[in-house]
């Protein structure tokens, strides 16, 4: 909530949009997850609703499991030399072997052994429709939608400051994995870290 008020402070209005990536998230977990972080995103709109919000945003929430033993290859070269290659770089797989509501992003050039994909999974999909905010079941997502949501988390991927090429997850979630990295191996319950003000003037996590 704090967030989405610090977003219209600086821009001047609410967001339309908010897209959630989560990491480190497996299937048997899912369920517990909508029902704790996502219940929690919904009650934020509600209550910054009673407080002036005027439309509540279209939201996203993806699951991202980077973990996978899933491997895809490329058979375009296979009856002209007999060989199987990797996908290229930013290659996507949101059909056949996917449920509707999932696609695979190969976000990497490999030059050594297979392609490692990243699952990505709508775990929630909610809109403004009719006058009312509802939950659309992930799978009927238009696919226009699903397109734009596979170009961001691609391009996502470019936008890490430490590395000038693609990574593997998208940016924000290397910044999050960073973040409670530094926290876990420094903090101390005897003396916690209490973060400098300054650092609430930095919109962006480049220093990290």
């Amino acid at each position: 909530k704090r967030s989405i008020t610090e977003f219209r402070n600086i821009n001047g209005v609410f967001p339309h949009n908010i897209i959630v990536y989560r990491d480190g998230v497996s299937e048997s977990q899912r369920k517990t997850l909508k029902e704790t972080e996502v219940g929690a995103f919904l009650r934020a709109f509600d209550e910054l609703k009673n407080l002036g919000m005027p439309e509540k945003p279209r939201f996203i929430f993806v699951c991202v499991n980077k973990r996978m033993t899933a491997k895809f290859f490329n058979g375009d070269n296979l009856q002209r030399d007999g060989n199987l290659t990797n996908p290229e770089q930013g290659t996507v797989i949101d059909s056949e072997v996917t449920s509707g509501n999932d696609f695979y992003l190969i976000s990497q050039k490999t030059t050594q052994g297979s392609a490692a994909p990243t699952h990505y999974f709508v775990l929630s999909y909610c809109v403004n429709k009719d006058n009312q905010y509802v939950e659309e079941p992930p799978e009927n997502m238009p696919e226009q939608v699903l397109r734009q949501l596979q170009a961001l988390t691609y391009k996502l991927c470019y936008m890490y400051y430490n590395w000038s090429g693609s990574i593997k997850v998208p940016a924000p979630i290397q910044y999050a994995a960073k973040l409670s990295n530094l926290i876990g191996d420094r903090w101390n319950p005897n003396n916690p870290m209490i973060p400098h003000n300054q650092y609430e003037k930095y919109k962006s996590l480049y220093f990290i």
